[in-house]
């Protein structure tokens, strides 16, 4: 498996971050929605 110093060689990581740059904010803020829906439909998830 591929450590995040490898994929930083290759660039991956530089291409993915210019990429998503300009959406890294609003996916933050919609993962954090998925995860607070899914904890208020399932309280009993640990």
């Amino acid at each position: 498996m591929a450590n995040l110093k490898d994929l930083g060689e290759f660039g991956l990581i530089d291409r993915l971050s210019e990429k998503f740059k300009h959406q890294a904010r609003d996916t933050v803020f919609l993962w954090v929605m998925i995860v607070l829906f899914i904890l208020r439909a399932h309280p009993n998830i640990n």
